[in-house]
């Protein structure tokens, strides 16, 4: 549709090892939930800090990849770097005019910009993230631990602690369930109570929070749409 094609920088055809690390590269930005899913697998206390990490390297890779390409001489990303590649139009490639396009100085010039750009955008973040992390009293690896504790008997879409000030006010449990049980108003509030009491029996000191709500969810999914109910 664009008329352009990816080839080698000496004109060849791509082979399967190089075109998969050139995507590989480009799927770090555009798939990175999917790669950061595998975070939450990791122990609650380096999950905070690797998390923090990933979403940097996320941030540096979209830099890279797209913010490199219109400083770079031959208009080349991170991911065109990796895998050796360029871009040209269709059937035009001509070697003679890209080196001499080829421009070392002004090549070096461009990372130096990425570079700055990504120590800026990079420091800043981190700054903030550090003082966001700072300012709350929520301990997340025991929000953590209060999830993997009810998934052994229920269907725990996620564990969510709210923070004013860095100050606790509430603490949230959201139960899924089948769409007969959430119709039951009876079977709903005997879940509630049932997940209530185990938290306050297996975790100590959940005062802190203020608020402790369990929420019943349901619905269906048929991949092209989704509805959720919940109390």
């Amino acid at each position: 549709m664009l008329g352009i094609q990816v080839l080698c920088r000496d004109g060849k055809y791509l082979d399967f090892g190089k075109s998969f690390l050139r995507y590989f590269v480009v799927s770090f930005v555009f798939y990175n939930g999917l790669y950061g899913s595998f975070v939450v697998l990791l122990p609650p206390a380096a999950m905070t800090a690797i998390g923090t990490v990933y979403m940097l390297v996320v941030i540096w890779a979209f830099i890279s990849c797209f913010m490199l390409i219109p400083f770079h001489p031959l208009k080349r990303g991170l991911h065109d770097l990796a895998a050796g590649s360029i871009v040209v139009y269709k059937d035009s490639f001509n070697a003679e005019a890209l080196d001499r396009m080829e421009n070392p100085s002004k090549a070096k010039r461009a990372i130096i910009i990425l570079s700055l750009a990504s120590i800026i955008l990079l420091g800043g973040g981190t700054l903030g993230i550090v003082k966001i992390a700072s300012s709350f009293s929520i301990d997340m690896g025991e929000i953590f631990e209060i999830q993997k504790f009810l998934q052994t008997e229920y269907t725990v879409l996620r564990v969510n602690a709210s923070s004013v000030n860095g100050k606790a006010q509430s603490l949230t449990v959201i139960i899924f369930v089948p769409l007969d049980t959430f119709e039951n108003s009876t079977e709903k509030e005997r879940i509630r109570k049932e997940v209530l009491g185990k938290i306050n029996t297996k975790f100590k000191n959940l005062e802190k929070y203020g608020t402790l709500r369990v929420v019943i969810s349901s619905g269906f999914n048929i991949g092209i749409a989704s509805i959720n109910f919940t109390d």
